[in-house]
């Protein structure tokens, strides 16, 4: 399995998977979510982050924080992860309060309306968590409920590997 690390995270990619990671300035169309209450817009909205996408698909080069350009792509069998980071703060937020990397991921906790982009058959989970300092979303996307359950095993593999330090 080969392994990928950058930035503090580390991970072991299936098989077959393609998986980058980048670090860039996170446009501001693209935040993850409204804030909760008694949080201020700006304390969730990322100067920059640190993006690791993998896919059981080949990655298109151009692709948004939450795989736009890159779900539209997926076949039914197909599994996207995205791991994002947000600015790091010692201010505990609402959005982020859950600690540690969650896993494993369950068939219950997908649902068509978890989508950032909408796609026929399509079903996603996000959660919002913190590692330390660390702020993240994981954002998971199988191509379809119906095949879906033999994919998430490896994407609980993915997520019992990754690492952040």
């Amino acid at each position: 399995m080969p392994h990928l690390s950058n930035d503090g995270l580390a991970v072991d990619v299936p098989t077959g998977w393609d998986a980058r990671t980048t670090k860039r300035r996170v446009d501001e169309g693209l935040a993850a979510s409204a804030p909760q209450a008694g949080e201020s817009r700006a304390a969730v909205e990322p100067e920059t982050a640190t993006q690791l996408h993998t896919a059981s698909f080949a990655l298109p080069e151009e692709r948004g924080d939450f795989g736009s350009g890159a779900v539209e792509q997926m076949r039914t069998q197909d599994v996207f992860v995205a791991v994002i980071e947000y600015a790091p703060s010692d201010e505990p937020l609402a959005l982020f309060s859950s600690e540690g990397i969650p896993k494993p991921l369950r068939m219950d906790d997908f649902d068509a309306d978890a989508l950032q982009r909408p796609q026929a058959g399509q079903v996603g989970v996000q959660r919002f968590f913190h590692v330390g300092r660390r702020r993240f979303c994981l954002y998971v996307v199988l191509g379809h409920r119906v095949v879906a359950l033999r994919k998430l095993a490896q994407v609980n593999q993915f997520l019992a590997s990754l690492h952040i330090a």
